[in-house]
Order: structure tokens, then sequence, then C-alpha cells
């Protein structure tokens, strides 16, 4: 016989709700790590690191659907890339480029893409993303 979940409903309050919003987006803003990537924030790079070697991604080149694609492309092909390294490389991709949002909303191209990303990243360096 299957044990009954327990599932504990409670309402929030808006101050309750604000103050998690708040504690989410700061601990967003300090996330710099995905497995070996890691985010150079200074730099606007994503480096892979694995015993003594690097492989740095400039993420000035992910302002458009094709330049973010031809890096996931480019880096499937590396036999050091490990499914997980691809998973931990597309998440962080999607944290600080927000394809979905800045590049290709519904499947097209966005007009507005290149000057969104790069005020993204603009934000990222000055750490208010």
């Amino acid at each position: 016989m299957a044990a009954k979940k327990t599932v504990k409903n409670r309402a929030y309050s808006l101050g309750e709700l604000h103050t998690k919003a708040v504690r989410r987006k700061a601990e967003l803003r300090r996330k710099t790590k995905w497995g070996r990537w890691t985010l150079d924030r200074s730099e606007l790079t994503l480096t892979h690191t694995h015993d003594h070697h690097r492989y740095e991604v400039d993420l000035a080149e992910c302002t458009s659907s094709a330049g973010v694609l031809d890096w996931i492309f480019q880096l499937h092909e590396k036999t050091w890339m490990t499914p997980k390294d691809m998973r931990d490389l597309i998440e962080a991709l999607s944290y600080i480029v927000d394809p979905q949002k800045t590049l290709c909303s519904f499947g097209h191209e966005s007009a507005t893409g290149k000057t969104a990303v790069t005020s993204r990243l603009e934000d990222f360096r000055s750490g208010k993303l």
C-alpha cells in the first residue's frame, strides 16, 4: 500500500512574497558556477575548467541565436565535452543570455536581440543581475 503524501498549503502575505522574491533575486545574482563552467563577470566569459585545461566562451559573441548555436555546436564536437558539461553550458547560457526572452521568442529572431543581450551582459558586469 502506497504511503500518502502530506501537502501543506499555506497562504503568504504580500510582504512575505516580496521578501522571498528579493532573496531569490539576490541568490541568482550571485550565481557564477554551473558544473565546470564559471562566469567571469568582469570579462564576460564562461570558462570550462577540467584538469589543467581551460576553454573560454566569449559571451559578446552570443548576441544572436546564430552566435549561441555556433558555440553550442562547436563545443558539442569537443572530445572532452561530456553530456553534463553540455547541459551545464546550456543552463548557464539560458541564465545569462535568456535567449527565449532576448533572442528568439516563438521561433522568430528578435529585431532587438543584440541590443537586449548586450544590455543584459552589461548588467551582469555591473552586478545589477
